[in-house]
C-alpha cells in the first residue's frame, strides 16, 4: 500500500484542472428579510483548501479521502448536512465521488469532514472539486 498526497506538485495537467477544482463550495441559506432588504450572506461553506489523499491497494484500486472544514455561517441549525466531492483523472474525466455527512450542525459551528469514496477507483485522481452541499 502506498500513500499519495494530491497537491499542486502533481504537474501541469493538475494546474489546468485545479483552476476550478480547488474553489470552495457553498450552500446559501434562505434569504432573511431585514427591514425590507434581503440578506443572503449566511451560508454553509468550506474554509480554506481541503486536502485529498489516496491509498492504493493491490487488486482493488484507490480509496480516496478529502478532508476539510465546513462552516455554518447561516442563522439556522441543521439536523443533517452532507458534502460531496467529484474526483477527476489527468484528462479531466469524472472518476468517482467522495462523500461525508453529519447530524446536528448548529449555527456558528464548524464541522471537520472526511469525505471518502464508497468503493475503489481504478485511476489515481489528480484533482477534485466540491460538487454539492445538502442541508436540512
Amino acid at each position: 500500500m502506498r500513500n499519495t498526497k494530491i497537491l499542486a506538485t502533481v504537474g501541469v495537467s493538475f494546474m489546468m484542472i485545479a483552476a476550478t477544482a480547488m474553489s470552495g463550495c457553498s450552500f446559501f441559506d434562505t434569504p432573511e428579510d431585514d427591514g425590507g432588504t434581503v440578506q443572503n450572506s449566511g451560508k454553509l461553506h468550506v474554509e480554506g483548501t481541503p486536502q485529498c489523499n489516496s491509498d492504493y491497494t493491490n487488486g482493488l484500486g484507490y480509496s480516496v479521502t478529502v478532508t476539510g472544514i465546513l462552516k455554518n455561517d447561516t442563522k439556522k441549525d441543521y439536523s443533517y448536512v452532507s458534502i460531496t466531492y467529484t474526483l477527476y483523472d489527468a484528462e479531466g474525466n469524472n472518476i468517482g465521488t467522495a462523500l461525508d455527512n453529519t447530524n446536528y450542525l448548529s449555527k456558528g459551528e464548524s464541522w471537520r469532514f472526511s469525505a471518502t469514496t464508497l468503493g475503489w477507483v481504478d485511476v489515481e485522481p489528480v484533482s477534485y472539486k466540491c460538487s454539492n452541499i445538502t442541508a436540512f
